[in-house]
Parts: C-alpha cells; structure tokens; sequence
C-alpha cells in the first residue's frame, strides 16, 4: 500500500501470492532496487549479499557451458539541446533516440563481455525488432537493460543478439532486439570496398577541406579549391595555368593528408573549373582514394548518360549486389 502506482508498476517483476508479492522478473532495474530500498524495512531488498555476489562473477568469468550472461545497467543522458534528435519541441524522448541508445549499450556490452576489443571487430546489424510500449518521458531518469537475447555466455562468437530492455519509473517502457554478425576488422575493409565507376564524379563532405594543396615539380604549392572528385581524376577551382603540377594534397578530418599524383591538365573546362587526370595510383593510393569517395562522398554526376546500360542504376537490392560482383 506504500508503492505509488506512478512510481513503480509491481506486476512487471512481482506476481501476487495470496497476500504477498512474490518475485518473478529475472532481473530488477536499479531504479526498482532503489525505490523498494526507500521504502524501508517494510520490504526486503531483493539484492544478493557481497559474498554472493562475488560468487556469481566467479561463476560468470569461467564462462561454464551454459554460463549465464551478466545484464549491464545503463542510465541514459537525455540532451534536450541535442539538434539531431530534438529539432523540434519534443513532452518525450523520440524513438530514433532510444534506437541510438541501445545501439550504444550493445556495442559496449559486446566489448565487455565477449573477448573482442573495440578496434578489432566491426558489428554490423542485419535485424532489428523494435517495441514501444509507453512514451518516455523526458523529465525522468532512463534506465536500459542489456543482456544476450538467450541468456547464455559467449566467448568471440560470429553472430550477436541482444536485447535491450528500457524502464522509466519501474515500469517497462520499450524493447529492442538486435541482431547482426562479428568480424574482424580487415575482413570488414575488404568486403567493404567498393569499385566505383570511373565516369561517376563526387562532391566531398565538410570533413575533408575544401582546400587542396597543389604542388609542381619545382617543390612549390598553390592553395586550390576542390570541385569534384572520381577515380581517375580531380576538378578545381581556378589553378594556376603555368607549371607541371606533380601532385594534389587533401586532407580529411582525423585522417591527415592523402596526396595523388597528377598526370596532366584538360584544358576543356567545365564552367571555372580544371579538370586534371591522376597519375598511375599504386595500391595504397588507390585504396585511401576509394575511402575517401565511401566515406566522404556524394554521387554528382557521371560523364556518361546515366541511361546507358554500362552505367544503369540498379532497380533492386540483388541487382546492385550482382554489379558490385561483376566490379571486382
């Protein structure tokens, strides 16, 4: 009679035993402990003693067949001034919000908890089940739950599925379920790589500077503006017309510099830019080049009719796989 119905909601954890509340949830959020802790002696605290405590991370750090998995407790930080998720007057935190959160909550629990390290694998989700059962409100704390969908330790597994478990003043709130594959990172780069058209030009986002450094073989540098970007060569604002330029700098945001070698100047300008042709790339040069686009890239335009069938957009998701084979 002490619980407060908008405080706690006993029938997510307890069931009624004749007069008593018997405990049933697997797992108690903090913010339930601490509130059933509040109330005093009236209610026995549901958590364990230090000593078995200590116990269960014994048990749970020999990883024995079926080992259970721990659940990691997180509070989430509500920004109502972040501009990406609060663009507009929100009463409640929007369901992007939360899908970014347990994002965030499993990637550290996997590196918690399964023996990959962040930096060694990439985690890429292939399907994710969403429900939400209440608003959330912004005012209140938010608690998330994060556990394996079954319960069961694994040590570097290939596949991942998670759970998270989100609660708002004792009651459950929202659930999302992730699931997806572990690889390891230079696995990753190499499925990642695209071969993109050398036809196909690209305007470069705000993490590489608009600024290219031009250099000439007598060791001097023109600051040049940066149009567009392809495979095979590069368009600039305005570049000097005398000199036989050796090479282009380009810098990208916690990359530092990529320099590419130039081969020679067309003359056919496209409105005030200069369009130069790249060197022969080596591997290196050719791979930090196919990153650069991947990363930082926005299709512009190609220098083919994009309705020949060599350059065809793909209408279906097995038809753009079947050209990327085909590309190498």
């Amino acid at each position: 009679m002490r619980l407060n119905g908008f405080e706690i909601d006993l029938s997510s954890f307890y069931s009624l035993d004749g007069d008593r509340w018997r405990l049933t949830a697997t797992v108690l959020p903090l913010g339930v402990i601490r509130l059933l802790q509040r109330l005093g002696s009236a209610i026995h605290s549901p958590i364990v003693d230090d000593a078995k405590l200590a116990k269960l991370r014994v048990l749970l750090s020999t990883h024995l067949a079926p080992g259970l998995a721990p659940t990691f407790s997180y509070l989430a930080h509500n920004d109502t001034g972040n501009y990406f998720f609060y663009r507009k007057t929100h009463e409640h935190v929007p369901g992007l919000m939360l899908i970014e959160i347990a994002r965030q909550a499993m990637y550290h629990y996997v590196y918690s908890t399964t023996g990959f390290h962040r930096g060694e694998v990439s985690i890429s989700m292939s399907n994710l089940d969403i429900s939400f059962d209440r608003y959330v409100e912004s005012a209140y704390e938010l608690e998330i739950l994060v556990s394996q969908s079954d319960r069961l330790m694994r040590n570097q597994p290939r596949v991942i599925d998670k759970t998270a478990s989100f609660f708002q003043n004792g009651r459950p709130v929202a659930r999302i379920r992730l699931q997806g594959t572990i690889m390891k990172l230079p696995l990753f780069k190499r499925l990642r790589t695209l071969s993109f058209p050398e036809t196909h030009w690209f305007t470069l986002s705000h993490r590489v500077s608009p600024t290219g450094l031009l250099t000439d073989r007598t060791g001097g540098v023109y600051p040049v503006k940066i149009e567009q970007l392809s495979m095979v060569g590069v368009r600039l604002t305005h570049p000097p017309r005398n000199g036989a330029y050796a090479g282009l700098g380009i810098h990208v945001q916690g990359d530092g510099f990529i320099v590419l070698p130039l081969s020679k100047r067309n003359d056919d300008a496209q409105g005030s830019a200069v369009e130069f042709s790249f060197a022969a790339l080596d591997a290196r040069q050719r791979y930090a080049l196919q990153e650069l686009i991947k990363c930082n890239g926005f299709f512009n335009g190609s220098s083919t009719q994009l309705d020949s069938p060599e350059y065809a957009f793909p209408q279906t998701l097995q038809q753009q796989r079947k050209q990327l084979r085909e590309n190498g």
